[in-house]
């Protein structure tokens, strides 16, 4: 009893101390978890250098921390350097002096209002705004007409409190932008430093998980193997998806007239990695432009496109990898990726076939238990019943090889009358003897 209560005291201390490590290291859930996912990535270069370097794992977590760094930031600079290159090419040729005069004379033939329409706004207001035009003028001291003094002082409260607004809207999204920017920061650097111990010390924290968990340890093998091919073959299926989405993105809007196909590629990529945005922040504002210019070919063109084939690839290329890699059904990958991201938004694309895949595995593992306790059940019973047999088969042995007897009866009554019989019978019987020895006797 006494052991009972201490280990529920223990376990509700347990669980009040894992909620509050919870919500501390919730805000670092997520660099946390995409180091892990790319520690798990990089196990193969991870070995490579721990075999270069004669086995010193904390110099190999520390060259191998570095080049993944640096592939993840080099893109990522030399594409926003080239975007940036190709944009202020772009607004240099736009302000040339021919190129601007071709555009403002574009923009004035598109926006442009017909003399009698103007009229007809000039008249519409005279006719509804005279009477709040002749309140607002009133006449100074020598007759001329004059502004009323009220009318300035509205107007100013009416200009000045907006701006006001505006000033404290600005200073607020400044210390937002710039608490995002120290968020980001902390972000990047926790990720490095996990990373780093994720690879150095990743089999050490594995194998004190798996000494506190009651579970065997084949299994927990088994689902920790099942965990690492699903989470490498969502990452491979988000990258691809990714980067097939923005090549065809850019590839369509090429097509249909627009340039700078590096910026097309770039921004499609990105938007389409992120799935409750993607890819059709490109080409959707691409084709609203051609209608506005009234190329509807080209729109009809951008927008069958997008839909149909853009937006269909990511589903596709994602239950390919999923079935292919992690060994998942291509209905149960498509109903786990759509199913997660519709109840645990961008986290359940990661997360519904993590989930799906362990479940298949436990399943699995139980069906193995329940398996072997049912045979083990069965053959100890029939166990039992060999040895009953074989302690009944001696005593049947015995009693065919004993020889036939009258049945004895031990009852008292039949055990004092064969006392009595042998009381009453004489104690000796003449000895017969033979004529020789009678004649013998007689001489």
């Amino acid at each position: 009893m006494v052991r009972l209560v201490s280990l529920t005291v223990i376990l509700c201390l347990i669980l009040a101390l894992g909620i509050m490590f919870f919500k501390v290291i919730m805000p670092f859930i997520l660099p946390l978890f995409l180091a892990a996912v790319v520690a798990m990535i990089s196990q193969p270069l991870l070995n490579y250098f721990i075999r270069r370097t004669n086995g010193h794992v904390r110099f190999a977590a520390g060259l191998t921390t570095t080049i993944i760094v640096s592939a993840i930031l080099i893109p990522l600079c030399v594409g926003i350097f080239l975007g940036s290159l190709q944009l202020f090419t772009t607004i240099v040729n736009t302000l040339d002096e021919a190129n601007w005069n071709k555009t403002v004379q574009t923009i004035r033939e598109k926006v442009e209002i017909s003399n009698d329409k103007f009229q007809q706004f000039v008249d519409w207001s005279h006719e509804y705004l005279q009477y709040d035009i002749d309140s607002l003028v009133t006449s100074g001291k020598s007759g001329e007409p004059k502004i009323s003094e009220d009318f300035i002082r509205k107007n100013l409260q009416a200009t000045l409190v907006p701006i006001a607004k505006r000033s404290l809207g600005v200073a607020a999204s400044t210390v937002g932008l710039l608490g995002t920017l120290f968020s980001a920061l902390i972000a990047w650097i926790m990720f490095i430093i996990a990373l780093y111990y994720f690879l150095a010390d990743g089999y050490l924290l594995i194998e004190s998980t798996q000494s506190l968990i009651p579970v065997h340890v084949d299994y927990q093998r088994r689902l920790i193997d099942q965990f690492q091919k699903v989470v490498r073959a969502v990452v491979i299926a988000t990258f691809l998806a990714a980067i097939g989405q923005g090549l065809t993105t850019a590839i369509a809007l090429s097509i249909v007239g627009f340039d700078h196909f590096i910026v097309f590629l770039i921004l499609a990529t990105i938007t389409s990695m992120v799935p409750l945005l993607g890819s059709w922040l490109i080409w959707l504002p691409c084709a609203v432009w051609l209608m506005y210019q009234g190329d509807w070919g080209s729109a009809i063109f951008l927008i069958l496109i997008g839909t149909l084939v853009v937006g269909t690839m990511d589903n596709i290329i994602r239950t390919y990898v999923l079935q292919s890699d992690a060994k998942l059904h291509p209905l149960l990958a498509f109903v786990s990726v759509l199913g997660g991201l519709q109840v645990m938004g961008l986290w359940g694309v990661f997360i519904g076939p993590i989930v799906a895949s362990c479940l298949h595995a436990l399943i699995q593992i139980f069906n193995t238990e329940l398996k072997a306790f049912s045979q083990e059940k069965f053959q100890s019973q029939g166990l039992l019943e060999t040895m009953a047999e074989v302690q009944s088969e001696p005593q049947s042995a015995e009693t065919d090889e004993k020889p036939a007897e009258s049945p004895r009866s031990d009852s008292p009554a039949e055990a004092s009358k064969e006392a009595e019989k042998a009381e009453s019978k004489p104690a000796s019987e003449p000895v017969k003897t033979s004529p020789q020895k009678k004649k013998k006797r007689r001489r």
